[in-house]
């Protein structure tokens, strides 16, 4: 199973420290997620990543060709939001085309037939939230029932303990963020990715 981990929605102190922990110990595809971050602090910290995680990174909000060759991104993430204000439109059509890997987030089955022309698809909440309490999932989320093309990453309550539960739901991938940023520590975080890598590893 893929294993991806997403970053805090905010930009904390040892965040980079962490980030190199995670890919030291085996992770290989990073989103850059910081919704309420301005350009100039965004960038700021783009600038502090080594070029290891930058050039395995996937970039929500302000993607586009400037950043992706200024960092050697990965590709760019379309919020639902977006995937429905720019769908079909040339310039979404060219970047699609023209990187590696551009996913989505969907909210329901139902959206996955809006998705063929993603790389992968983050699909949430899968479990209850870790990062968001109160967030439950308004699906069962059997992928194995579902008719789709796109890859399904599981998303929303992820955890050592349940990835066995979303791989038999038919899930490709699991993607982390409560589960390794709540912890108080970075022992604790990284014991958790390691538990998950190593389920990740013993499921494909």
């Amino acid at each position: 199973m893929h294993l991806i981990l997403i970053s805090p929605p905010d930009f904390r102190p040892e965040e980079i420290r962490w980030l190199e922990a995670f890919f030291n110990a085996g992770l290989t595809r990073f989103h850059i997620r910081k919704p309420e971050a301005e350009h100039s602090v965004l960038y700021s910290y783009m600038n502090r990543l080594p070029a290891k995680i930058s050039s395995a990174s996937v970039l929500h909000y302000y993607f586009d060709k400037k950043t992706n060759e200024t960092w050697n991104l990965q590709g760019g993430h379309d919020s639902s939001k977006q995937r429905k204000e720019k769908a079909g439109t040339p310039v979404h059509i060219e970047l699609r085309e023209q990187l590696n890997a551009i996913s989505t987030s969907v909210h329901h089955p139902d959206e996955l037939s809006k998705t063929m022309h993603y790389k992968y698809v983050f699909c949430s909440p899968v479990f209850p939230s870790i990062s968001k309490p109160g967030h439950h999932p308004k699906s069962d989320w059997d992928i194995n029932k579902i008719k789709h093309k796109t890859s399904c990453i599981a998303l929303g309550g992820i955890r050592s303990s349940n990835i066995e539960q979303a791989f038999r739901k038919g899930f490709e991938g699991i993607a982390l963020l409560g589960s390794i940023w709540n912890k108080p520590s970075l022992e604790e975080a990284l014991d958790e990715f390691i538990k998950c890598k190593r389920e990740c590893d013993r499921l494909s």
